[in-house]
């Protein structure tokens, strides 16, 4: 009998793999940069390597790709690009993944929705992938790991959610609950369950320790508010809920539930769809998961973090928009086939407008990573100006906004806790603009005396010392 369609085994995804590898190589011959977090563990593993770890005044800590940067850390200055390359593969990886998953659910054409509802979802394409967020590799790893299981290769999906927790830690119920199930059906298994989840408090909570003495500092970091996020507001579970919906254009949510809708309806009726009902089950727990540690205030809540959740929606978009064109005419008592041209059109009528937004909105941002690429390229410049690293750390404390702490601290070779964030009377001063067009940060000087050293077209670099 010719298995289900879910049980096919998928096409071999090495050469995928391969492909957003050379893909995101490519794409450093346009102008590129790195932002906050990438940075800072790029830092972090430069210090591991010379055994002086500080991690107070970065973001919280990142087993993976800490452990990527420390391998390429003899690189020198290349180091940070190589850690782009992994990030900007695995976003690619996530789309290319919606598009298998939802393919081997549904056809290529529901291949095809899942991987565009994936690329235009919110800040994918113009931040997380872009500037070498973590959350794009997680969701690539994630989706992979869902093959690989329907593949029957458990150990290999076994190792992708490890990989994935190595990057949130939403992910430990689900790495936890896959324990068990591998536990109960592969006794071999059971060293490497023990093994890993041992691994967990040396890879998540040591390094803190060590760095800052804290060992829940990345906790007590995560949990801080950010501009404009949940934890601002009076209900931030429902901010987190509503930031879900917000995060991809509303056709993937409007698909995702007709996927639900049938998946619901085979189980109970048939006992089919288990696998399409998994995937609404995944869907759903990875967002309210989210929303209830953000209620809890144990978590901040960014969209980003939602990222998996979504990025699950997007395959089921695809399924559920192609398996409502099949099922129009028995949904509507008709033998007319011309039934499924019609409901087509008039999906498609009705999701073009929602599409077109969200392409404009790429379009106007689309040169917000050209600026920040320039802006960085001439922090060394503006440190030569200077007099070199020497000559600005002699004139301390150094004060400069947050968003550039990682920058300067990677350039000159220091601590991000040695630079400091607020209005100093005397030092060194290092001012920028933190997007196109904002104002200059830090916006006060705390004293008269202060006097420009040095200056490019984005930076400028002020002192109450002697100028070189």
């Amino acid at each position: 009998m010719r298995p289900d369609r879910d049980q096919q085994p998928a096409p071999r995804v090495g050469p995928v793999i391969v492909g957003c590898l050379a893909l995101a190589g490519l794409s450093l011959l346009l102008p590129s940069t790195i932002t906050f977090d990438p940075l800072t563990w790029a830092t972090w593993a430069r210090e591991l390597v010379h055994l002086h770890l500080d991690t107070v005044g970065g973001p919280a800590w990142k087993p993976l790709p800490v452990l990527v940067d420390i391998i390429f850390v003899p690189l020198g200055q290349a180091e940070k690009w190589v850690w782009l390359v992994v990030a900007r593969a695995g976003g690619l990886l996530a789309v290319a993944m919606a598009y298998r998953l939802a393919t081997r659910l549904a056809g290529r054409w529901a291949g095809l929705i899942g991987a565009a509802g994936m690329a235009l979802s919110q800040t994918l394409l113009e931040y997380l992938l872009p500037l070498g967020m973590s959350e794009p590799l997680m969701a690539g790893l994630g989706l992979l790991a869902i093959e690989r299981h329907l593949d029957g290769k458990h150990g290999e999906a076994y190792g992708l959610i490890f990989a994935c927790l190595l990057l949130r830690p939403e992910t430990f119920p689900f790495f936890l609950a896959y324990s068990v199930f591998l536990w109960r059906r592969n006794p071999r298994s059971r060293p490497w369950a023990v093994g890993l989840t041992l691994s967990l408090p040396v890879l998540w909570l040591y390094p803190d320790y060590l760095g800052s003495g804290n060992w829940l500092r990345s906790e007590q970091r995560a949990s801080m508010p950010t501009q404009g996020g949940p934890l601002l507001t009076g209900h931030p579970g429902l901010a987190v809920l509503e930031s879900a919906f917000n995060a991809v254009v509303l056709p993937v949510v409007a698909g995702a539930a007709i996927a639900a809708a049938f998946a619901i309806v085979g189980f109970v009726k048939r006992r089919e769809e288990a696998t399409l009902l998994a995937l609404c089950v995944l869907c759903v727990t990875w967002i309210v998961e989210e929303a209830v540690v953000t209620q809890l205030h144990m978590g901040s809540g960014d969209q980003r973090y939602l990222i998996f959740g979504y990025a699950v929606g997007c395959v089921l978009a695809g399924v559920g928009w192609v398996r409502l064109v099949a099922a129009a005419p028995t949904l509507l008592r008709t033998q007319n086939q011309g039934v499924r041209v019609a409901v087509i059109v008039v999906a498609v009528a009705a999701c073009a407008p929602f599409v077109y937004s969200r392409l404009d909105q790429l379009s106007g941002d689309a040169g917000e990573i050209p600026y920040q690429a320039h802006k960085y390229s001439e922090l060394v410049t503006l440190i030569n100006e200077a007099g070199g690293r020497q000559r600005v750390l002699a004139c301390g404390p150094l004060t400069s906004d947050i968003y550039q702490m990682p920058a300067l601290a990677w350039d000159l070779d220091i601590h991000q806790a040695q630079i400091i964030i607020g209005v100093r009377r005397s030092g060194t001063v290092v001012r920028t603009r933190t997007t196109r067009g904002s104002p200059l940060v830090p916006p006060k000087l705390g004293s008269a005396k202060f006097h420009l050293v040095a200056s490019t077209a984005q930076w400028q670099l002020l002192s109450t010392c002697a100028s070189p």
